[in-house]
């Protein structure tokens, strides 16, 4: 909440603020994934750190090498790394704004931050490969959106049989925005 993680408060806190991150439910974790299609060989990007349970789970599937994690907050990319290290996982961690720019391209973008559609969106559609595909929340929906990257580098996709019930901070955080009041 606000300026203080759950990682350094104390017993009696009191936190003020919005929220600005939270935790994925795992079942709504495992159902992006199955969206993304994930796949031996194919190079894929956990967009929103988080605790790092997203990147744990393409790490153990993928390996290692096929997994790289993005999270505007230096704090989460960090903590994650440290915490998937212990448990012998050491995918790649990227501290960015994805509205502005991600570095490499991926076969899967994997988004647990709800992304809006415009010029914010142009920076994720870029680092996915032709061929590659996109699994996201609508921003300010509970909807899940999938997308193909074709030949031409057009995003085609489709709103999933599948909804992401969500916490306000997950519903409206959008990678370097602020939570807006009431979203």
């Amino acid at each position: 909440m606000g300026t203080l993680h759950a990682d350094h408060a104390m017993p009696g806190d009191q936190a003020e603020g919005l929220p600005t991150s939270s935790a994925t439910l795992p079942s709504l974790v495992v159902r992006m994934l199955r969206h993304g299609r994930l796949g031996d060989g194919l190079d894929t990007l956990d967009l929103g750190t988080g605790a790092g349970g997203l990147t744990a789970y393409a790490a153990h599937r993928l390996g290692d090498q096929r997994v790289t994690s993005l999270d505007v907050d230096p704090y989460l990319t960090s903590a994650a790394s440290g915490r998937l290290g212990r448990l012998g996982l050491h995918p790649k961690f990227v501290t960015a704004d994805a509205t502005r720019d991600i570095p490499g391209t991926y076969d899967r973008i994997v988004s647990t931050v709800a992304l809006a559609p415009g010029p914010g969106l142009c920076p994720v559609l870029g680092a996915l490969r032709v061929g590659g595909r996109l699994v996201t929340i609508l921003a300010r929906t509970m909807l899940i959106v999938t997308g193909w990257k074709d030949t031409n580098g057009e995003v085609v996709g489709q709103i999933e049989r599948d909804w992401a019930g969500a916490s306000p901070a997950y519903r409206s955080r959008l990678v370097g925005a602020e939570p807006r009041a009431g979203s």
